[in-house]
């Protein structure tokens, strides 16, 4: 969650007066070059044509990841990337163009997000026919005729996001900015095999400020490492205030970990000199990755003249394909304000996801997880898990039929800092069973903790 010192000023009064009443192995994947006893380093990996007006290659960033314990610490929908699917593309494959984006037509069989008039989503999963990396057929049948195609790879250099300088004074809209969607495939899990069940976990992972403990403890914590799907939220993208700065976290991750990932920008940060790059939400999957749709929330604010950046709050959508059935994944970072008088801001938000979740095209099996910013309630004086105490947006996503992924867990998932401990990260879950998990309490590295449960297939 990022909280303003002008926003936590502005809540202040009226939070404490509300407080006393709601109380195979893909290339790439074995390139992994050891750099001595305490860690690993993905070596770089050229990008081709790519040319997006930053220098630089699209191999994973120089991120040093230790295995040592002792580390502390009116937008169109668009072809994700291009890439042929009868292959991992090499990244010499990717088109010359600024942003990475594709000249692909959109596939016509593509259903509207059926986001509200003021949220927008964006699909970005159609590709080439053929045969995958992962053994499957893209564009064949899955999961009782439903079509899942694996997205491509697509790792441009620069910037994912289309903005030309005078793209603001040319009537352009600064939050629904066009943004492709990176991806790339390190999984050697084989996809064929149905598990009996699967790792999930939800982390906000506070702009790579510590990028090295997150990466230690996505490998070494009892409760998150192995998982099989993650959702990470604030994720960095070549920006300077990560550390290392410059780091492209998702892709690092995936690399390290062995997953497939998807990434989208949330807000790309090109006119603030100290940050200069993107920061945004990913999933990670051991299985192939499609149907990925970016859903661009309802504004709550103007970030564009309050921050001076591009973009805003949203949700990534993708279909995951798992020993022959599909899952449909969601990794949410909703908005810090409520939207005063009513309050109803990330509800409206949480509508978003919920009206994407129901298209038909849809997998009937589902998980939704992220940070919610929740912060309304407070758990140590409430149970912000159910009504009346747990926000409307929590309230109409248990009524729409989904199930607390973590349930009989009440306690903080965010420490608080500045502020007070308050619940804001989430696993919801329909369409299966689920064994419910917890809070992964002592995990270090960012001012969340991981939450994470089980899904019980098929």
């Amino acid at each position: 969650m990022e909280m303003v010192s002008k926003f936590r000023a502005t809540v202040a009064a009226f939070a404490c007066a509300l407080f006393v009443a709601c109380g195979s192995t893909p290339e790439g994947a074995s390139q992994l070059a050891d750099v001595g006893a305490d860690g690993w380093r993905l070596p770089d990996v050229g990008t081709g044509g790519a040319d997006a007006g930053t220098s630089g290659d699209a191999g994973p960033s120089d991120a040093f990841f230790p295995t040592d314990t002792s580390s502390t610490g009116d937008t169109t929908n668009d072809d994700g990337g291009d890439g042929d699917a009868g292959g991992t593309p090499d990244a010499g494959d990717l088109s010359d163009s600024g942003s990475g984006t594709e000249a692909d037509t959109p596939d016509a069989d593509t259903p509207d997000a059926g986001a509200s008039d003021d949220g927008v989503a964006e699909d970005a999963a159609t590709g080439d026919s053929g045969t995958s990396d992962a053994g499957l057929a893209d564009g064949g049948p899955a999961d009782g005729g439903v079509v899942f195609e694996e997205t491509p790879v697509n790792v441009p250099s620069g910037f994912l996001c289309n903005i030309p300088d005078d793209y603001v004074a040319n009537g352009g809209d600064p939050t629904y900015v066009p943004c492709d969607v990176e991806a790339d495939r390190f999984t050697n899990r084989d996809p064929s095999v149905l598990p009996a069940s699967l790792r999930i976990a939800t982390w906000n992972i506070q702009f790579g400020i510590e990028s090295v403990t997150i990466a230690s403890e996505l490998q070494q914590s009892a409760e998150i490492s192995g998982a099989d799907l993650l959702f990470l939220q604030e994720v960095a993208r070549n920006d300077l205030s990560s550390v290392p700065p410059n780091i492209n976290q998702a892709r690092d991750l995936a690399a390290l970990l062995s997953m497939n990932y998807v990434f989208a920008v949330e807000w790309d940060r090109r006119l603030n000199a100290d940050e200069g790059g993107e920061h945004g939400v990913a999933i990670l999957s051991k299985y192939p990755i499609g149907g990925v749709t970016q859903i661009r929330h309802v504004p709550l604010n103007d970030w564009y003249a309050e921050d001076n950046r591009y973009g805003g709050r949203m949700t990534l959508g993708a279909d995951l394909y798992v020993g022959g059935i599909l899952v449909r994944a969601y990794s949410a970072h909703l908005d810090t304000r409520p939207r005063f008088p009513n309050g109803d801001g990330r509800a409206q938000q949480g509508a978003e996801i919920l009206a994407d979740a129901d298209l038909p095209s849809r997998p009937s099996r589902q998980i939704m997880g992220g940070d919610l910013n929740t912060w309304t309630c407070n758990p140590t004086i409430s149970d912000c898990t159910k009504p009346p105490a747990a926000e409307k947006v929590i309230q109409n996503i248990l009524a729409a039929g989904w199930s607390d992924g973590t349930e009989g867990y009440t306690g903080i998932t965010q420490l608080g800092e500045g502020f007070f401990p308050q619940r804001l990260d989430w696993l919801f879950y329909r369409g299966a069973a689920a064994k419910a998990g917890d809070a992964a309490r002592d995990a270090k590295g960012s001012d969340h903790f991981p939450v994470y449960f089980d899904l019980l297939l098929p």
